[in-house]
């Protein structure tokens, strides 16, 4: 399975958080393999397994991002407007 590059476009320039995005991005390619798979019925226990570490790398990045915008003294309005984004994916 490809592991993730994020491209230049996308990058951040904090190595920390390109790998962070790169690794929620493997996740969820391994997430669609298998519910695209048709055998996919079979496979609850893998697919809880990629489900819990999207879970738990996607919590990890929210928490660090955050810490690091306040650390850098990030646009206060654009912080809380992309705080308010982490809220929302975190409660789908």
């Amino acid at each position: 399975m490809k592991h993730y590059e994020v491209s230049d476009e996308y990058r951040t320039g904090n190595e920390t958080i390109d790998q962070q995005h790169a690794r929620m991005l493997d996740h969820t390619q391994r997430a669609y393999q298998l519910f695209t798979d048709e055998n996919m019925l079979f496979k609850c226990a893998d697919i809880n397994k990629i489900l819990e570490g999207l879970s738990f790398h996607t919590a990890e990045h929210f928490a660090y991002e955050e810490e690091y915008m306040r650390e850098i003294g990030y646009d206060r309005p654009v912080s809380y407007t992309h705080l308010r984004a982490h809220e929302t994916a975190a409660n789908l």
